[in-house]
């Protein structure tokens, strides 16, 4: 027996997902998710979009890990200048 999986059109994804057709096809696609492509439109299944978001979801994951790791505090103090204004002349003496 033949079990045939249903494939999805680039709108019906974007609906399930929330978002535009156009971030499917031009942003998603190149990104690395799976398709076929016929003259007119983008087929897609469930298991490959599904695979495809945790995989993005992941690598976001990671870089934000990254990012804030490479973040220093500094907590040095350095005094302030002492400065005088001379209203007269508006200039920093």
């Amino acid at each position: 027996m033949v079990v045939i999986e249903k494939l999805y059109n680039t709108q019906e994804i974007a609906d399930m997902y929330g978002v535009s057709a156009h971030t499917v096809t031009t942003n998603w696609c190149n990104k690395g998710l799976k398709f076929i492509r016929s003259n007119h439109y983008f087929l897609f299944k469930l298991e490959w979009v599904e695979s495809f978001l945790e995989k993005l979801g992941e690598e976001n994951a990671n870089q934000r890990n990254v990012k804030q790791a490479n973040i220093r505090i500094n907590k040095t103090i350095k005094p302030r200048a002492k400065t005088k204004f001379n209203y007269s002349e508006m200039k920093i003496v």
